[in-house]
């Protein structure tokens, strides 16, 4: 086991310098999921963000570069392969995911100063209590159909935009979306 943290990675045989900031990682996600987008773009301007010198790279590694970037997103957790719902959307969620982690770090972390992305992680991961762990525990009793507290159906009908993003969905979002709706509803 290793506690250090990467700033390059092996991609062909080759230490490849990457960008590891978490507003850089962040932006990263936003790409790979804008769904206006045909998914090669989508990875093609991933990678060209991620890798600092991703002009000088053959285009016969773009596979194994893409890996590894998953590979560095996911802090070297391998994916179980199950599907679980969606109960953090990084963007809409960013004010209260910084908040909350600001309160871990004992700092803004907002600030010029960088911050590598495992770090990142790992604060959030540290996060307790409060108003993101609220909204997610929602949103995932929501999205496996169990029935909400008192109080967690209280915080529901009066922090309804937290919970559930206002965003461009997909048409399977869409429908859980009204699927919950209908639920809170009582329809």
């Amino acid at each position: 086991m290793s506690y250090r943290i990467p700033h390059a990675l092996e991609v062909g045989g080759r230490s490849w310098d990457i960008r590891t900031e978490y507003r850089t990682i962040l932006n990263i996600i936003s790409r790979l999921q804008d769904e206006s987008k045909h998914p090669q773009v989508r990875v093609f301007v991933a990678l060209s963000l991620f890798y600092v010198d991703f002009a000088a790279m053959p285009q016969t590694l773009y596979e194994e570069a893409a890996d590894q970037m998953m590979w560095f997103i996911a802090c070297g957790e391998e994916d179980d392969g199950r599907p679980s719902p969606k109960l953090i959307y990084w963007d809409y969620d960013a004010n209260m995911i910084a908040s909350d982690i600001n309160k871990v770090a004992g700092r803004e972390i907002r600030g010029a100063e960088p911050l590598h992305w495992w770090t990142f992680i790992g604060l959030y991961c540290a996060i307790g209590e409060g108003q993101l762990s609220a909204v997610v525990s929602i949103r995932d009793k929501l999205a496996r159909g169990k029935k909400l507290e008192k109080w967690e159906q209280e915080f529901l009908s009066r922090n309804k935009r937290k919970v559930i993003p206002k965003k461009k969905r997909t048409a399977e979002e869409q429908a859980e979306v009204d699927r919950i709706n209908a639920l809170i509803d009582g329809r």
